[in-house]
């Protein structure tokens, strides 16, 4: 038995094709964080249980509200910008009948801007894989785990954990000024949680770890063989890079 879960905040134009491809599983829960749209009305026509929960900058905190919602023994997460396919669909079910691990990480494949990407952060080579985060940890027992981290939040599951083979499928209909946008919002948490985890920022990591974020998804991670979108997108990781560290070492400065 197997319960999906999606976050949500203002996406009633991806919502319902999201929730079509869960089908298969038990129950769909949505947990909205007060959407100002029809996300939650598209999200009930469709089928979907409904909890409105504010998101209060914690997104750990959101998907653990959403374990403690869920009924059934398997909890799959999926964002609202992504889509499962029939042959996940399908090995999800068999892997979870088998219940041979705890959890399984998911590999995703996706669009940014109009155009297919395979590289950079992408990329599911494993040079260097510290540095990217395009296998996620999407799928696992309610009770092996919880989720850690207000922002970059990951699920930290007990017990053998397994790799799925097909993809998530991630389709990205955000604008540049979009795009910025949820950039800064995430660095402003990234660099809370930093400060939370005692990690301190300086003049060094401002300056050379953002260039260093750039070479590695574009040069060594290959995300030059996706051209321009692959220039652009590395340059906005390294730039969100830069937002974290610097606003680490701004509110260090404030004491």
């Amino acid at each position: 038995m197997l319960s999906a879960v999606i976050l949500t905040k203002n996406e009633e134009n991806k919502i319902a094709a999201l929730i079509k491809s869960l089908k298969f599983a038990k129950e769909i829960i949505v947990i909205d964080d007060y959407s100002l749209d029809n996300t939650v009305s598209i999200a009930k026509k469709n089928g979907a249980i409904v909890f409105k929960h504010h998101l209060n900058e914690d997104f750990a905190a959101q998907r653990n509200y959403a374990l403690r919602k869920a009924k059934f023994k398997w909890v799959f997460f999926v964002d609202a910008d992504e889509f499962v396919s029939e042959a996940l669909a399908r090995e999800i079910v068999k892997k979870v009948n088998e219940n041979l691990y705890s959890g399984f990480y998911l590999k995703r494949k996706g669009r940014f801007m109009g155009r297919q990407m395979k590289w950079g952060e992408w990329s599911n080579s494993q040079i260097l894989p510290k540095f990217g985060h395009n296998k996620l940890l999407r799928l696992a027992k309610k009770d092996c785990g919880r989720w850690v981290r207000p922002v970059h939040e990951y699920w930290d599951v007990k017990g053998p954990v397994g790799e799925l083979t097909n993809s998530l499928i991630h389709e990205s209909d955000k604008n540049l000024k979009e795009i910025i946008s949820s950039l800064n919002f995430q660095a402003r948490l990234h660099s809370v949680a930093n400060k939370k985890e005692g990690k301190k920022a300086n003049i060094f990591k401002i300056v050379f770890y953002p260039p260093l974020k750039f070479a590695v998804n574009y040069l060594c991670k290959m995300g030059f063989r996706d051209g321009t979108h692959g220039f652009i997108h590395a340059s906005l990781m390294s730039f969100h890079s830069f937002l974290a560290w610097s606003q680490l070492y701004l509110n260090q400065k404030q004491k």
